[in-house]
């Protein structure tokens, strides 16, 4: 039997949503669905686009799920190669073209023959986290790689074919990148034939049960454990605001896992909620509102300067009942 995680709220105003019956709930991977309606659209048109070939850009706070989502899709995709992700800001900036495109024996000191990432992931899926970070070589040699579909080995003069699908994830959308100038316009054009912006966790704060679901599956728990919350635990997890987002509420409920006693886990392990009454909604809608008076109701200068795209923009002025056209006399 499955595992979820209920939770009965009350809150003072709040978004109606329609009724979910969870046997319809599409089945799948983690993190691939949403009981938030503008949630569930966007992993419904990405769950479509999973058995394409297109590249694919994830963009998220940091511990928003971008990796979990990458690997989701790339079992949803059925590709036979391996699911294979490399951060590029964990590499050092002078190993970064020979650890995506593999290297001969010899090219460097001591250097032995090495495949590199994007051959290991042969018939697979790559995933290039934080993306933004690559430096300015490495992104021409991707620009080709993406044109060319094919890869050259360093100390190599032999292009080599290469079918694999490639996806990126960044902390902000790569077009806020372009404009600073962190990053090559004619790639994010390459990476982003589809992108997806992952909501932080305060803003989905209705999906905390589904994924407290599935990470408790991760950790090996099972529905026989019978795993459930005190009231006081329960209240700590849907008021505090989960400023490092899914990676957090994963490594809060470890701990309360671990000191559970016959399946309930209590306030131990769980971070405490700060006293200002506003919830992180009420947050978000004051600096919306803000940002629309500052830039007179110009959308697309308030997601550039709350770095979050367009969409996900659209989506809370309609949630707050905003409009534009009011803040653009000043």
């Amino acid at each position: 039997l499955p595992i979820w995680m209920y939770f009965i709220f009350y809150v003072e105003e709040c978004e109606r949503l329609p009724d979910v019956d969870i046997a319809e709930a599409p089945e799948g991977p983690p993190g691939m669905f949403s009981l938030l309606p503008e949630m569930e659209r966007r992993l419904r048109g990405l769950r479509q686009e999973a058995s394409k070939t297109s590249s694919i850009t994830i963009v998220g706070e940091t511990g928003t799920g971008k990796e979990v989502t990458a690997s989701a899709v790339h079992l949803l995709s059925k590709r036979r190669g391996r699911y294979v992700a490399v951060n590029c800001g964990a590499i050092p900036k002078d190993l970064i073209q020979s650890e995506l495109f593999g290297h001969e024996e010899g090219a460097f000191t001591g250097a032995r023959r090495f495949g590199g990432y994007v051959r290991d992931a042969e018939k697979g899926t790559l995933l290039l986290d934080e993306v933004i970070v690559a430096p300015e070589a490495v992104q021409i040699a991707l620009l080709r790689v993406l044109e060319q579909r094919m890869v050259t080995p360093l100390g190599s003069t032999e292009p080599r074919p290469f079918d694999v699908r490639i996806m990126a994830a960044a902390q902000i959308p790569l077009t806020d990148a372009v404009s600073d100038g962190r990053f090559r316009q004619d790639l994010q054009a390459r990476l982003e034939m589809y992108t997806i912006e992952l909501l932080p966790l305060r803003e989905r704060i209705a999906d905390i049960g589904v994924l407290i679901a599935d990470i408790l599956r991760s950790l090996g728990v099972r529905p026989e454990d019978r795993p459930r919350f005190t009231s006081a635990a329960a209240a700590r997890l849907l008021r505090y605001e989960w400023p490092n987002n899914i990676r957090e509420l994963k490594n809060a409920l470890n701990r309360a896992w671990n000191q559970a006693r016959d399946g309930e886990m209590g306030e131990q392990g769980l971070p405490e909620p700060s006293g200002n009454p506003e919830t992180s909604l009420d947050n978000t809608k004051r600096q919306l509102v803000a940002h629309l008076r500052l830039t007179k109701g110009n959308i697309a200068e308030v997601a550039r300067r709350m770095k979050r795209s367009r969409g996900t923009i659209d989506f809370f002025m309609k949630r707050y009942g905003l409009d534009p056209n009011t803040f653009r006399s000043g």
